[in-house]
C-alpha cells in the first residue's frame, strides 16, 4: 500500500517539475514567432534557386560549359531514378484521335 505522504510528496514534485522546471525549456511567444519567420524566410530563399534554369530546354540555352554541367546533372538524376526503381517504362497506349 502506498503511503499518503509519499503520494503527496510525489505529486508535489511532479507539479513543481511541470510548473517551474519546464518553463525554462520553452521559447517565449515572441521567440517562437521570430524563429518561425526566420525558418520560413530561409526555406523560401533556399527553394528559389534564383538564376537557375527552370527546364531542360532553358538549361540547354546556357553557355557551353554550363550547358554541359546541366546535361550531366540531368543524366545522373535519371540514372538515379532508374537505379532506385522510382518508375517503370511502359508502352504508350494508342488513343483514337491522338498522334504520337
Amino acid at each position: 500500500m502506498i503511503n499518503s505522504s509519499a503520494t503527496l510528496y510525489c505529486t508535489t514534485c511532479g507539479l513543481g517539475y511541470l510548473l517551474c522546471d519546464q518553463t525554462t525549456d520553452y521559447l517565449t511567444l515572441d521567440q517562437a514567432v521570430a524563429y518561425a519567420v526566420n525558418s520560413a524566410d530561409h526555406a523560401l530563399k533556399t527553394s528559389n534557386h534564383d538564376g537557375e534554369p527552370n527546364s531542360y530546354h532553358e538549361a540547354m540555352q546556357c553557355p557551353p560549359e554550363e550547358r554541359a554541367h546541366w546535361h550531366k546533372a540531368s543524366q545522373e538524376e535519371i540514372q538515379a531514378l532508374i537505379e532506385n526503381g522510382t518508375f517503370e517504362l511502359v508502352q504508350l497506349l494508342a488513343v483514337a484521335g491522338c498522334s504520337r
